[in-house]
């Protein structure tokens, strides 16, 4: 099985007027392709979850971008733009693909759109078509509809500190190969 993953990773401020652009980023962690391996390999994060979750299963997992940049205002459209375009272009050019495992931050505000995560998981959907989409996510609460409708199943972490990043990104990889073999069929609801 072959499963795409991509980051984007922000906690928005709105009432920051230090905007995030591309640079800030750039500054913190932006990561291409097999960079993402080289940088996650043997590390206790969601990415390492993710990694290591797939190796267990027999998966081959194919990385795009993992953006991430320090906690500030509202992130650029053309930075957003330009990173998720960046993400859905690796999921092109993946080819075929069995599903989509996402690490978001869950608080992420842009320009051009109030939920950066919904946004990000209705575009990965319409590539994605019937294929399975798992994101694990910062718990913030910040579940929105298009979130709910746009993904098969969103993982919160489950502690404060966030010490389980890493079990979260298991967890994902175990919820895709159930969703994958068809013994776990989610049920979504929005309230």
């Amino acid at each position: 099985m072959r499963i795409v993953t991509g980051t984007i990773s922000h906690e928005t401020n709105v009432l920051s007027n230090i905007v995030t652009d591309l640079e800030k980023f750039e500054r913190r962690r932006l990561l291409y392709g097999e960079e993402v391996f080289d940088y996650f390999r043997v590390t206790r994060t969601p990415v390492g979850g993710l990694m290591d979750g797939c190796e267990r299963h027999g998966f081959e997992l194919i990385p795009t971008v993992f953006a991430s940049a320090t906690p500030s205002g509202r992130v650029t459209a053309e930075a957003f733009d330009t990173l998720l375009g960046q993400i859905l272009e690796g999921i092109e050019g993946a080819g075929e693909f069995d599903g989509i495992a996402l690490h978001l931050h869950h608080a992420g505000v842009s320009e051009n759109h109030d939920d950066i995560e919904g946004h990000i998981l209705s575009e990965v959907r319409k590539l994605a078509g019937e294929k399975p989409v798992v994101s694990t996510f910062d718990l913030h609460a910040n579940n929105t509809k298009l979130m709910v409708e746009s993904a098969d199943v969103l993982i919160g972490y489950d502690t404060y500190p966030h010490v389980d990043g890493y079990d979260r990104g298991l967890e994902a990889i175990d919820v895709m190969e159930r969703l994958l073999d068809g013994s776990l069929r989610p049920t979504k609801a929005f309230r």
